[in-house]
């Protein structure tokens, strides 16, 4: 196996070493020259025991010292500006057959979780590697274990991307609410300097979230009924259930159309629970004014 050739040698000197150890005395005994003489013989090969056990020490213990890798960003940026056709991701190399095989090797030593592994453990010689700009232009999936580096991934593209795309915006629809993704993501908008480039969509958290209305655009009237009744769960009883409110949220969005009024959530839910009575007279008045030419006054918005 490639790179296993100086620990064949050590193993091999480190082996001689302790062979020879045991004979040593006997030689002081059988020559007349002072046993000073054979003093730097013998430091020699014991610097080289402990060198070889250290060696192997490194290479053992070494994928098991996890890092806490901060993403470069002043890097990131500077790259994605030199050269906006390609995608920086750092530095590392690519997996192959070989490194498949020391991994398993390190999983039958039994050593730490493999979460917790530094990939220098498997290949120490690592190159830069890039990928076409124009790739992540549509969706991107990026799936890992807890701290295998998702969100500093996440942290590396946003920065890039901003800083090909002076006049983008970043987006962030994060059920779960980390604050963490948000902190990292607030990071990167700042090292492009954009730091309003970041919106983010949070029901939890209406103070910082932006507006979303899932009933801004729609192709027929039905559709929105549709939308709002399909959140319902539908099986057995509940497909009667399911069936009523979509004719109720059907007919309040015609009426709201036939009045020349925009449907919201809002208001479908006012007319639903507490009063349709302003609707109705809005509808009657744009019967009135589409039959006898009366314009209709603002009574509900």
């Amino acid at each position: 196996m490639r790179g296993s050739a100086p620990h064949a040698v050590a193993m091999a000197a480190w082996l001689a070493a302790a062979f020879a150890m045991p004979l040593l005395p006997r030689s002081f005994d059988a020559v007349a020259a002072p046993a000073e003489a054979w003093l730097p013989g013998v430091l020699a090969m014991a610097l080289l025991n402990g060198l070889a056990v250290g060696w192997r020490w490194r290479q053992v213990a070494r994928p098991s010292r996890a890092r806490h890798w901060t993403v470069p960003l002043a890097v990131a940026v500077d790259r994605a500006r030199d050269d906006p056709s390609r995608q920086w991701l750092g530095r590392g190399f690519e997996w192959t057959p070989l490194h498949a095989q020391r991994m398993q090797r390190l999983l039958q030593a039994g050593r730490a979780a493999p979460v917790q592994w530094s990939l220098d453990g498997v290949e120490p010689r690592s190159a830069t590697l890039t990928m076409s700009a124009s790739a992540l232009g549509s969706h991107t999936l990026v799936f890992g274990q807890t701290g295998t580096g998702k969100t500093r991934l996440a942290e590396l593209l946003v920065a890039s991307f901003l800083a090909r795309h002076r006049d983008a915006v970043v987006l962030i629809v994060d059920p779960k609410g980390d604050r963490g993704l948000q902190s990292l993501l607030v990071r990167a908008c700042a090292a492009t300097g954009r730091p309003d480039a970041l919106v983010s969509l949070h029901p939890a958290f209406p103070e910082q979230s932006v507006r979303f209305d899932p009933l801004r655009n729609f192709a027929r009237a039905s559709s929105i009924a549709t939308r709002i009744t399909s959140l319902l769960p539908a099986s057995g009883e509940g497909d009667a259930f399911v069936q009523f409110a979509w004719r109720a949220i059907n007919r309040i969005v015609e009426a709201m159309l036939y009045a020349g009024l925009r449907p919201t959530l809002l208001s479908i839910r006012h007319c639903l629970e507490d009063d349709a009575r302003p609707l109705l007279a809005r509808a009657l008045q744009a019967w009135e004014q589409h039959h006898r030419g009366r314009p209709a006054d603002d009574g509900m918005q």
